[in-house]
């Protein structure tokens, strides 16, 4: 998770795993804590994770990063033309005081408008993290049980997250929280969207459900014939 707060000395936590009897934090600037390893302690870091991510909310769904875009869509025309106005000036006037002044406020303006965009390019890496964890914490049931009865879904993933979230299978763990997210890329996050809504849209059976559904045709036919011989 990205520093939504985009204060690198608060205690906003980035992500953590789990060695031993350990829980290892990570905080900005490099510092970490430990906690022990226990169910409870790390649902309280998963809690405080998934309430971090409203400071992402808060900020790119506000009216100052709407404004920040407004301004560079404004401004880049303007300079545009400032650039070729100012060879009309200096043949006009020449390379005399005027003409100084004149360059001096272009080198000012793109000055700043350089500033913005590259604030605003900058802010739009966190943007990007928090649209996969928001996209994630709105669908996470949904993705989970899709997880647990279709684990061949997991073949498309990079090999960090695949091997991650099949020890959390293994230990009995739900798939993917918001920790285990930081290891998927966007891109991927939809794609495994993408076949939760087309199976919920088709009705397409589970691995688990065909087991099922062939383990009652076991028993109904188990049942079936007992009755025969039992009538006989």
């Amino acid at each position: 998770m990205k520093n939504y707060s985009l204060d690198n000395e608060s205690d906003f936590i980035l992500g953590y795993k789990k060695k031993d009897n350990k829980i290892i934090v990570r905080l900005p600037k490099r510092r970490k804590f430990e906690v022990f390893n226990s169910k409870e302690n790390e649902d309280k870091i998963i809690k405080k994770m998934e309430h971090q991510v409203e400071y992402g909310r808060l900020y790119f769904e506000s009216d100052r990063y709407e404004n920040i875009d407004k301004t560079i869509v404004k401004v880049s025309p303007y300079l545009l033309l400032h650039s070729p106005t100012s060879i009309i000036t200096y043949n006009f006037w020449g390379n005399n005081f005027v003409y100084k002044i004149w360059i001096g406020l272009f080198i000012l303006e793109a000055g700043l408008f350089g500033m913005a965009a590259f604030s605003h390019y900058g802010i739009k890496y966190y943007k990007k993290d928090f649209e996969k964890n928001i996209l994630f914490l709105k669908n996470k049931d949904d993705i989970n049980s899709f997880i647990e009865e279709n684990p061949s879904c997991l073949d498309d993933l990079n090999k960090k997250a695949r091997i991650e979230i099949e020890d959390r299978i293994v230990d009995s763990e739900e798939p993917i929280n918001i920790n285990t997210v930081n290891k998927l890329k966007l891109k991927e996050l939809k794609s495994l969207l993408e076949k939760v809504n087309f199976n919920r849209i088709l009705e397409i059976e589970s691995a688990s459900d065909v087991l099922e559904k062939e383990k009652t045709d076991l028993i109904d036919k188990y049942e079936s014939k007992k009755m025969k011989l039992t009538s006989n």
